[in-house]
């Protein structure tokens, strides 16, 4: 793994690491997804995935997006883990004006 380009950048998270446990939980074991605290929230969401990311990805995102009663799924076609931040901004941008034509 060392030998790998993004090595460095690894190694400049890693510290992030604990955190990232705390906040997934059981999830990162692999475990399902519970339902709770997730349906209390109410504000719209966008929950993406890449086409090229891992099927465990997909998996993830559909159980998040299944759990949030306000959410919207969606896949950026070609795109992996590390998304294009010109890809993460159309759909974005997308999602906001969706939200902004709703009616109040």
């Amino acid at each position: 793994m060392r030998l790998v380009p993004f090595w460095k950048n690894l190694k400049a998270t890693a510290h992030t690491l604990p955190a990232d446990v705390a906040v997934m939980g059981d999830t990162i074991a692999g475990r399902p997804l519970g339902r709770h605290p997730w349906a209390q929230i109410e504000v719209p969401t966008l929950v993406l995935d890449g086409s090229r990311s891992p099927k465990a990805t997909s998996l993830a995102a559909d159980q998040l997006a299944d759990r949030l009663p306000a959410a919207q799924r969606a896949t950026l076609a070609g795109q992996g883990h590390n998304v294009s931040m010109p890809a993460l901004e159309q759909a974005i941008r997308r999602f906001a004006t969706e939200l902004a034509s709703r009616p109040d």
